[in-house]
């Protein structure tokens, strides 16, 4: 009896302690471990990009990539190896001395803004001319969000049914840079829900898919969660 007794005790301790159950920061880690080693394996080295369609040349899918991979908990830069450093030569080869690109690239993209985001990510100092030419350029305004968390909360809900993943993971990136303070500890709830959406749209091979850019655009979510699950407190 006191056998049983004890099991049962320790039975219903495992299923309800909150270690047991929580979602916490390393369950976000673990998945950005997994999508950084597939988008890594995606690295063509004779091309000196991820992946081998015309569109793994794109100045903004290369910017999108290195900016997620080093903005990720692993903290990827030049010294990791040739899938990093490859490709930040092959960006800055494509800015002009004015700050413009020498293949035309959609205004839709924000070329500006994800390049300078990708250059800002690696923090190298060898970048800042590049980075203040970028920023001389005139840029589109973005309108201010009316109702921000409600706006998030919306585009989240709608991970839920993924049928364009990169177009859905690009919204919610997009609310977040027009209002970073969605990303505070205040709103850990939300940043969790979002967290574990995504987590639950991961392969287990650790993709989110084929498309490359979308692994990318996920992992940059991934990275924005880690974050601010492991922001100190202020």
């Amino acid at each position: 009896m006191r056998l049983f007794c004890f099991t049962l005790a320790l039975t219903m301790t495992l299923i309800f302690s909150p270690k047991a159950s929580a979602f916490d920061a390393e369950d976000i880690k673990d998945a950005t471990e997994g999508s950084c080693n597939w988008i890594i394996e995606q690295y063509d080295p004779k091309e000196k990009v991820f992946g081998k369609d015309d569109e793994s040349k794109d100045v903004v899918q290369l910017a999108i990539v290195l900016n997620a991979l080093s903005d990720s908990p692993n903290d990827y830069k030049e010294g990791n190896g040739p899938f990093i450093s490859e490709p930040v030569k092959s960006l800055l080869a494509r800015i002009k001395e004015d700050g413009t690109f020498v293949t035309a690239t959609p205004a839709k993209d924000e070329p500006i803004k994800r390049v300078a985001a990708a250059l800002e990510s690696l923090n190298n100092p060898k970048y800042k001319a590049c980075l203040e030419r970028l920023r001389a350029l005139p840029q589109p305004i973005a309108e201010a969000l009316s109702s921000p968390i409600d706006t998030f909360k919306n585009a989240v809900a709608k991970l839920d049914a993924v049928k364009d993943p990169r177009s859905q993971f690009d919204n919610v990136l997009t609310i977040i840079r027009r209002a970073p303070s969605l990303m505070k500890k205040e709103n850990t709830a939300q940043i969790i829900v979002l967290a574990e959406k995504l987590i639950k749209l991961q392969k287990e091979n650790g993709s989110f898919g084929d498309d490359i850019r979308a692994n990318a655009l996920a992992l940059q979510l991934l990275d924005l969660c880690y974050k601010a699950m492991t922001e100190p407190s202020k």
